[in-house]
């Protein structure tokens, strides 16, 4: 079987998938736990004697914070200076190949890491879950997710739009 995708990469797009991507990575507990050391930060910063473990904890959480929103900018960023945005996605039974105006790629099956089914789009991981390419949700009909589920194994496929990993 053969399919074939077609969409803009846009920055709107870039900054959700972005988001979503950090959020699922680290997880709700880690998020929540940030926030409860800086407020533990704070709170302990008040302390005379303990002051420099509260700066610590604070510098932690801002630097965390930061790195994360500079990630999300930059990769709006790469989006939006890119001069053409049009983006072909091949899917075959060999494997994906993916197409801009400036670059190809071409990868088997066996080579993606993991496949995340997010609100905004499907996340494809070649080797590692650091980085990936992806393609609008919105464009994946019910036969492509069909397809590309069968391509996948149930352990490399979280499907985070229906909160859960495929059975």
């Amino acid at each position: 079987m053969n399919f074939e995708v077609s969409y803009d990469y846009s920055p709107e797009l870039i900054e959700k998938s972005a988001k979503e991507y950090l959020v699922l990575r680290a997880g709700w507990p880690s998020i929540l736990s940030v926030i409860f050391l800086g407020i533990v930060g704070v709170a302990i910063s008040f302390s005379p004697s303990y002051q420099w473990v509260g700066g610590f904890l604070v510098a932690l959480v801002l630097i965390y914070t930061l790195q994360s929103i500079n990630f999300v900018r930059n990769a709006k960023k790469l989006a939006s200076e890119l001069p053409n945005k049009a983006m072909v996605v091949k899917f075959n039974d060999e494997g994906v190949v993916f197409q801009s105006e400036s670059h190809t790629s071409s990868v088997k099956w066996k080579r993606f890491f993991q496949v995340w089914i997010t609100k905004h789009a499907w996340l494809f991981f070649i080797y590692s879950a650091n980085n990936f390419t992806m393609i609008p949700s919105s464009y994946v009909s019910e036969e492509l997710r069909s397809f590309i589920l069968s391509k996948m194994t149930k352990e490399t496929i979280k499907d985070y739009q229906r909160r859960k990993t495929i059975q």
